[in-house]
């Protein structure tokens, strides 16, 4: 039996067929595509045929994309989304959604609305829930809203308020509405996970989309298999839960190509860097999984704080331009992108790019290209520095000590970079590193997270992490996880100083595809 993981970049889109025993039978690399569906097709081909393979015998094909993530950061094709929050007459100082660009608001989260409701942090009601406020400014929203988002003050800890919104809103509005509720989505802060569930709402067209062209590419090529899309914590969903949370996919590139990186290398604890044509994106593996990041999350100029991996991205990638224009030479960060084979200079292109000093020095190798690019060998020892200072930089910002640390360099692009750098201990550029993204989310498990404040006047300690945990254990079920292989991977217990014997307690869960 085997498995096929893809990964769409902004420059290449990659697949890789493996078996039951992880080994990688088949990989591919192709330039992105702006259809989703061509360009997964077109892999899915290639490697197919690259072996011959019986598709009854594939059982699962896993995708990884950045087009959620483009699609908000390009404000291209969101839901005209009405929010609310639940909280009135209390938490009126700061109004929702207040620290969104103001193109967004207009774009996307042109209806905001305040309503009475809302819970204490140990689920204590505020105040009742006004549900003939909330059925009056439903029915005025009628024909000017596609998707709707809610979000009630504690609402983590009771989400029983926006539960019954969601009955009132599909009342009113009928079932087809989309509704993204914020106990579902983002941590205990108020105003970030407000903010992470109106961008899940604004995404919910784009994220049926690309299901739709992910189940069509698939179907298309023959295969009949389970289908996932990765989650940015390294897991798999399914297609229904990426319908639904789309706003998770968010930055699942990166966290592939970190997992992908560690089986590959055999490394759990390292810096990795994943250059591809655009960017190098780089994050720290702890016990074989990316480093969560512990600040705030900024997607789109908007603040959340959901969990997102502790990747820094900078314009170091293979299609990364050299501007010569004057004395001060430049490098990056603007990319030709995946119009590297056309605007190149070694592929016939007039744009001098990190790929030409690659291929001119002859630490790259490409079929169909010249190598050859006039006055190169004159200037790339100060790209080189360049990069090298640009990486050494990059790889200080992401260490936590002074102690040097090994480097995984993976990536189509990996070639581009110098051979050594100040920091690591070692640098390994492990087999099938170019496609790492592609089998990261081949060998991806199913989690499950939950997270409560709990007043330990209540509850122990013992049996409020075990409640959580069975709460944690039941999501990565429904996610597709076999229950029989769960496991716990990460306990957070953080006592709260303004709230005496009060403490917020966070369990994730891994466990295989059934």
């Amino acid at each position: 039996m085997y498995k096929i993981g893809i990964d769409v970049g902004g420059t290449n889109t990659d697949a890789v067929i493996i078996d039951d025993t992880k080994k990688i039978v088949s990989k591919t690399k192709h330039l992105t595509t702006d259809d989703i569906v061509t360009g997964v097709s077109n892999v899915l081909k290639t490697a197919i045929n690259q072996v011959d393979l019986d598709t009854s015998l594939v059982t699962h094909v896993m995708l990884g994309t950045t087009h959620c993530t483009n699609a908000f950061i390009e404000r291209k094709n969101l839901n005209k989304v009405a929010h609310f929050r639940i909280g009135a007459p209390s938490a009126k100082a700061i109004a929702p959604l207040s620290d969104w660009p103001k193109e967004l608001v207009l774009n996307a989260a042109e209806y905001i609305f305040h309503v009475n409701g809302g819970y204490e942090f140990d689920g204590r009601l505020i105040t009742q829930l006004d549900e003939q406020e909330i059925i009056k400014i439903l029915e005025s929203l009628k024909g000017e809203v596609s998707a709707i988002s809610v979000t009630g003050i504690f609402s983590k800890i009771n989400p029983s308020q926006e539960l019954r919104f969601k009955e009132l809103a599909g009342h009113v509005l009928g079932e087809a509405i989309s509704v993204s509720m914020s106990h579902q989505i983002g941590g205990l802060g108020l105003l970030e996970r407000e903010n992470a569930t109106a961008i899940n709402a604004a995404l919910m067209n784009i994220a049926s989309q690309m299901v739709a062209g992910f189940h069509d590419a698939v179907s298309g090529n023959g295969i009949d298999a389970n289908l996932y899309v990765s989650q940015n914590d390294g897991s798999l969903m399914s297609l229904n839960q990426a319908k639904n949370f789309p706003v998770l996919t968010i930055s699942s590139g990166p966290t592939n190509s970190l997992r992908g990186a560690s089986a590959l290398s055999e490394l759990n604890d390292a810096i990795v860097i994943d250059v591809g044509g655009t960017t190098s994106d780089a994050g720290i593996l702890v016990n074989s999984f990316p480093r969560e990041s512990n600040k705030h999350s900024y997607i789109g100029g908007v603040r959340t704080n959901f969990r997102m991996p502790d990747i820094i991205s900078i314009g170091v990638g293979g299609g990364t331009i050299i501007d010569q224009s004057n004395e001060d030479l430049k490098v990056g960060p603007t990319s030709v992108g995946y119009h590297l084979t056309s605007k190149a200079l070694s592929f016939g292109g007039d744009t001098l790019t990190l790929t030409d000093i690659a291929l001119s020095q002859k630490k790259m190798n490409i079929r169909g290209t010249s190598g050859i690019c006039p006055n190169v060998d004159e200037i790339a020892p100060r790209v080189e520095a360049i990069v090298r200072r640009q990486i050494e930089q990059l790889i200080d910002l992401l260490k936590t000590d002074s102690n040097d640390i090994p480097l995984i360099l993976v990536g189509g692009g990996a070639s581009i970079l110098p051979d050594t750098f100040k920091g690591v201990s070692s640098i390994i550029s492990p087999a099938h590193g170019e496609v790492a993204n592609a089998f990261g989310v081949a060998i991806a498990s199913v989690s499950g997270e939950s997270e409560s404040v709990v007043n330990l006047n209540n509850e122990s300690r013992e049996d409020a992490i075990r409640n959580i945990t069975e709460k944690a254990r039941q999501n990565a079920i429904l996610a597709g996880a076999d229950s029989n292989t769960i496991s716990v991977v990460n306990v957070l217990d953080n006592p709260l100083a303004y709230l005496p014997n009060t403490t917020k307690i966070k369990v994730k869960v891994i466990g295989d595809l059934k």
